[in-house]
């Protein structure tokens, strides 16, 4: 059963619980450049969701993000399945990833067969998964990614917890900076990242009013062009040398939102030990279709590996903010971080359909509660 690829069970009398088992969803190879970066991203996001601990006793498992496995395996270097599994050991081991994950994608007269190879590198590699999947129509991408990681996970993935959008009670104390984004110099708002210039942008609301500063995404941009602007912002270029914007044409396979999508991410902020927090956001998401969703992650981050440890994210939870509909919604949703989580960071995040997203007014607070406790990985 390759479900116990992740059910690296402990003695009964371990009382520490163990490091998590990181994860790489390598490039997929295909002809079809586009589809294969959304059949890789659909496995990272699906098999996120079904990563958390289900119980004390199990070692919890991390899916490393499109941006950290950028850093050990370019994502325009695809793993097809020919990729030998030393080659795969000897690149990834030395970063302390557990389980990867590589396979090459193939169409024929509108079916899709995926030709997929998971292997454990630690503490000796071994594939412990070489297998097709197949699947064929408009969503062929999504039922590939929950047939893969329904096999390795041993259960199929859980739906996305949705924002609470009624009446929201008052909040505790406010944990990140510059909530309303109107703080800030430069490319930067005060408390975030640098805007890329091209899929983020940090503009005065196109409503006008006393909105003032938002952060606005466009998903509509070439996938391609996304993808060489990014490397050349991640090497220090700054928004203002962005290129002009290349777009997608419907039905816009070949946007950023058909693959990767476009995040967004604040500081680190330090966790109170068993405190429930709040996220809180203002989206304005497109009018049309209710496929997909704009996304608020909170991620959390300890440290992990060598004495001094690396800080890499090793929890986290986010809400599906639906049904904006061309329109300013508030969305809301309580969550407690597990007990090892040092920090916390906001993701914003956005992909399909292909258009233009807000965001506003993100705040993340603490309940104005005693502290609790709980397991360190509950389950979602």
């Amino acid at each position: 059963m390759t479900a116990c690829l992740l059910m690296l069970c402990l003695s009964v009398q371990q009382v520490v619980r163990p490091p998590p088992v990181f994860v790489v969803v390598l490039p997929i190879e295909s002809d079809n450049l586009q589809l294969a970066h959304k059949l890789t991203d659909a496995l990272r996001v699906k098999w996120s969701r079904n990563a958390s601990n289900p119980g004390q006793g199990v070692q919890p498992t991390v899916v490393l993000s499109a941006v950290e496995t950028d850093q050990l395996w370019r994502a325009a270097e695809p793993a097809g399945v020919a990729t030998d599994l030393k080659t795969v050991a000897n690149r990834l081991a030395p970063a302390a990833v557990g389980i990867a994950v590589w396979g090459t994608l193939a169409e024929t007269g509108g079916a899709f067969c995926l030709h997929v190879r998971a292997a454990e590198l630690r503490p000796r590699a071994a594939v412990v998964l070489d297998a097709t999947f197949r699947a064929s129509g408009e969503r062929a991408v999504a039922l590939l990614a929950d047939q893969v990681v329904a096999e390795l996970v041993g259960r199929p993935t859980p739906k996305p917890v949705q924002a609470d959008t009624g009446p929201e009670p008052p909040a505790g104390g406010l944990v990140n900076v510059n909530p309303d984004l109107e703080q800030g110099t430069g490319d930067r708002p005060l408390g975030w990242d640098r805007v890329d210039g091209l899929t983020t942008l940090w503009i005065q609301s196109p409503d006008g009013g006393e909105r003032g500063r938002v952060l606005q995404m466009d998903t509509r941009i070439l996938g391609s062009q996304a993808s060489r602007w990014w490397q050349r912002w991640r090497d220090g270029a700054t928004a203002s040398d962005a290129p002009e914007p290349t777009y997608s044409r419907p039905p816009h396979y070949d946007s950023v939102g058909a693959g990767a999508g476009v995040y967004y991410a604040s500081d680190y902020y330090p966790v109170a030990p068993r405190r429930r927090y709040r996220i809180s956001v203002d989206v304005r998401g497109p009018s049309r279709g209710s496929v997909g969703a704009p996304k608020v992650f909170v991620k959390g981050y300890g440290l992990v590996g060598s004495a001094s440890g690396v800080r890499r994210e090793i929890w986290r939870t986010y809400v599906a903010c639906r049904n904006a509909k061309g329109k300013w919604r508030h969305y809301w949703q309580r969550f407690q971080p597990a007990e090892d989580v040092r920090w916390l960071r906001i993701v914003l995040y956005a992909h399909w359909p292909a258009d233009v997203y807000y965001w506003d007014n993100v705040r993340l607070t603490i309940e104005p509660h005693a502290p609790t406790s709980r397991p360190a990985h509950p389950s979602p």
